[in-house]
C-alpha cells in the first residue's frame, strides 16, 4: 500500500489525520508524565525514609512498579503515534517507499532517542 492509498483508504485528509495523531500523542504523553513525575516523587521519600515497617517498603514497591508500568505503557503508545506521524508527515509507508518502523528507528538513531524525541519533542 502507498502512501496515498494509505491516506485514502482513512477516509480523512492529511490535515485531519496529523491534528488527530498530535491530540492523541498529547493525551499519552501527558500520561506519562502524570506517571513518572509520582514515581520519582515516591523514590525520593522512599529513600529518605529509612525506618519504614517492611510492609510500607513492600506497599511502596509494589505503587512504584504499577506506576512505572502504566509510564512504561504510555511511553511505547507514544513512540507508536510518533511513528504514525513521521510516516504522514514522510509521505512513507510501505517497505519501498522505507516507512517501516525499522526506518523510523534508523531515521532516529535508535530505540533510546527515538523513545525521548517522542516524549518531549512537537516535532514528527
Amino acid at each position: 500500500m502507498t502512501w496515498e492509498e494509505a491516506v485514502r483508504a482513512s477516509g480523512l485528509t492529511v490535515n485531519e489525520l496529523d491534528r488527530r495523531l498530535r491530540r492523541r500523542r498529547m493525551f499519552w504523553r501527558t500520561g506519562f508524565w502524570l506517571m513518572m513525575i509520582p514515581v520519582l516523587l515516591l523514590c525520593g521519600m522512599a529513600l529518605a525514609a529509612t525506618a519504614l515497617p517492611a510492609i510500607t517498603l513492600i506497599r511502596i514497591l509494589a505503587c512504584l512498579l504499577l506506576m512505572s508500568a502504566i509510564a512504561a505503557l504510555c511511553a511505547s503508545k507514544t513512540l507508536i503515534v510518533s511513528y504514525r506521524l513521521w510516516q504522514l508527515n514522510e509521505r512513507r509507508v510501505s517497505e519501498d517507499e522505507q516507512g517501516t518502523f525499522p526506518d523510523y528507528l534508523q531515521a532516529r538513531h535508535g530505540w533510546k532517542q527515538a523513545t525521548w524525541l517522542a516524549i518531549t519533542h512537537r516535532q514528527y
